[in-house]
């Protein structure tokens, strides 16, 4: 839902990329066929236009949300663990 978003925006000619990070489990309880106790990730999301990236971390918190009620989990998502991470956006050079 995520990427479906990512390309809408960037069809209307937003800045805007979008990239998952790590993905990992805790190597003391996974297992081929075990389901994982909790998976942890990451999700970076740059664009040199500050409303874009306000928009988009709505979405992931509405998503977050969403995934919670139908699948009756529990997240640690951005409101629970603190503040997001955020650098200003440079500018890549031309060539």
């Amino acid at each position: 839902m995520l990427d479906a978003a990512w390309h809408d925006f960037v069809a209307k000619g937003r800045d805007l990329v979008v990239t998952s990070g790590m993905v990992s489990t805790d190597q003391q309880k996974h297992a081929l066929s075990r389901i994982p106790d909790s998976v942890e990730f990451s999700l970076d999301v740059r664009s040199q236009d500050r409303n874009m990236l306000e928009a988009m971390h709505a979405l992931v918190l509405q998503h977050v949300t969403r995934i919670e009620n139908e699948r009756a989990v529990r997240s640690i998502s951005a409101r629970r663990c603190g503040p997001v991470r955020r650098s200003a956006a440079s500018r890549r050079s031309p060539g």
